[in-house]
């Protein structure tokens, strides 16, 4: 297979994998609960999970980038055993967060004076643990460039957490968050299953991969956690302060316009999983670096274009009881997606070759330019 050939099934998979994963939830599941709830439910349910996102797949992050970092140092054994250390890993530094939204949950309902969020954060913070133990074991994938795997591995997922429609009629907010730790843990038995010769073997962990691990996993995660909070903390504040009904509103816009960081996203980490293989920064030239971050600065303005022509059709289709109202939202959404795509874009050759003790300081800055405006807009 020549190399353009398999550069071009490596971006399809990636396609597939992100339609799937992202694109499925916000494009269909989540328009059709909207519906299903009615504009303040649903804002309340949009609460909940923003909670959950609010950590999301960060934890995983730094843990998957100690893997991407080190994976081209070691042979076979040694990552398979790397992998197993990093689920370990992931699984002892995400359990006491999600035990902090099974127990905090009612704190949170009494803060919000909203009663359903006592009911959903519980599964939700199971859930929470669930799906960073799917995205750390999906990282080996990324770097043999498996990505059909990847794709097959959260389309389990994503068909499971339909489920969430027939078990809202039977409990209520309960069942609709339960249905998703239920599809994340099926997902991550059905990928230990599928590798089972890599995970099922004994030593389960190597005390040296830990070891490396934490050093990359705290400064990695810390700052993925700052830069992915931003977002969520849009809602947070804002239904802290506001009605539910606003809640939903806003996030038709973001929520929808998200759908216009998908691929450069995907891109971003295709890119990561490339880095995965070589070893040193002096690969590649400087002309080689301006062009990369030419390209970056120009997707990003394409995809500003491209999503302020159609977001009345998005909207008039997905949300069509929520379209009025979050119209003029689109075009500020649509920018600050484009926006943090140009980051987004960098964040492979950051992660792959500097050191990590410097990324905390730049999510520090990405989120004190974010949420400092929120804090001043939002109330008023």
């Amino acid at each position: 297979m020549s190399r353009a050939t398999r550069l071009a099934s490596y971006v399809s998979w990636s396609a597939v994998d992100q339609v799937v994963f992202v694109g499925i939830p916000r494009l269909i599941l989540y328009p059709i609960l909207a519906k299903l709830l009615g504009d303040g439910a649903f804002g309340s349910f949009i609460l909940a999970v923003s909670f959950i996102h609010m950590i999301g797949a960060a934890p995983s992050a730094g843990i998957s980038a100690y893997i991407i970092r080190e994976a081209a140092n070691h042979n076979e054994k040694d990552r398979s055993l790397m992998n197993r250390t990093a689920a370990l890993l992931c699984g002892l530094v995400t359990a006491p967060l999600g035990l902090l939204f099974v127990f905090g949950a009612s704190w949170l309902s009494a803060m919000y004076d909203d009663p359903s969020l006592a009911t959903m954060l519980p599964p939700l913070g199971v859930y929470l643990v669930f799906l960073n133990l799917v995205q750390t074991a999906l990282t080996d994938h990324r770097v043999r460039r498996t990505f059909h795997r990847i794709a097959a591995v959260h389309a389990v997922q994503v068909l499971l957490l339909f489920l969430a429609i027939p078990l809202y009629h039977v409990w209520g907010g309960r069942g609709l968050a339960t249905a998703f730790p239920v599809a994340a843990a099926a997902s991550f038995a059905f990928l230990i299953w599928w590798e089972r010769r890599g995970y099922l073997v004994r030593p389960l962990w190597s005390p040296t991969f830990f070891r490396r691990a934490v050093r990359v996993w705290l400064p990695m995660s810390f700052s993925a956690i700052l830069i992915l909070s931003a977002g969520y903390l849009d809602r947070i504040v804002l239904g802290y302060w506001w009605p539910r009904e606003d809640v939903a509103v806003f996030y038709a816009a973001v929520g929808t316009a998200a759908i216009f960081s998908m691929a450069g996203s995907q891109l971003s980490a295709l890119v990561l999983s490339l880095l995965g293989a070589i070893k040193q920064k002096g690969h590649f030239t400087r002309r080689f670096y301006v062009q990369y971050v030419g390209g970056v600065w120009l997707f990003a303005g394409i995809t500003f274009l491209v999503g302020s022509l159609t977001g009345e059709f998005l909207l008039s289709m997905l949300y069509p009881d929520l379209m009025t109202r979050a119209l003029p939202l689109w075009n500020y959404a649509v920018g600050s997606w484009a926006v943090l795509g140009i980051g987004v874009g960098c964040r492979p050759f950051v992660v792959k070759f500097l050191s990590p003790k410097i990324l905390p300081f730049i999510a520090a800055v990405v989120l004190l330019g974010r949420v400092i405006p929120v804090l001043l807009l939002v109330p008023t």
